[in-house]
């Protein structure tokens, strides 16, 4: 497991949390504008309420695609647009968040298994808490 991040703040919980699992992972503090994935590198890749500005997230999500392994899989959950109505977290800047049919272009490479859009329940501390509005994405690299 390959943690990447630009703030040292989230990468030393994410190593808190592991080791108190008992399981080790790698940590990366980067900048995911200029992050190099290696091509086929990963089996899967995971993105969790990572909000860029459209034109850098278009391109991290081709680098994504490239870096997936044939057969490999995508995950996202971010907020939608709608969250900024929302006192429960995220950016508070509009084109930081996700349109569902954007992604579904920008994601067009891979087979979408789960694309929605939906309220939740999130709680992810004193400033995330309560209903939020998200985007959510599983899909596959085409391949064995």
């Amino acid at each position: 497991v390959t943690a990447v991040d630009s703030s040292s703040v989230g990468l030393k919980k994410a190593l808190l949390l592991a080791e108190k699992r008992g399981v080790s992972i790698d940590i990366v503090e980067a900048d995911l504008e200029n992050y190099h994935i290696p091509p086929g590198a990963f089996q899967a890749i995971i993105s969790i309420f990572c909000h860029l500005p459209p034109a850098v997230r278009t391109r991290l999500h081709q680098k994504v695609f490239e870096g997936l392994t044939p057969g490999g899989i995508f995950i996202l959950e971010g907020y939608a647009s709608k969250q900024i109505d929302n006192n429960t977290g995220g950016p508070r800047k509009i084109e930081l968040l996700m349109d569902l049919e954007e992604l579904k272009r920008e994601l067009q490479p891979l087979i979408l298994s789960h694309a929605l859009e939906t309220e939740r329940n999130i709680q992810e501390g004193a400033y995330h808490d309560g209903i939020g509005t998200v985007v959510q994405i599983i899909g596959t690299k085409k391949g064995s």
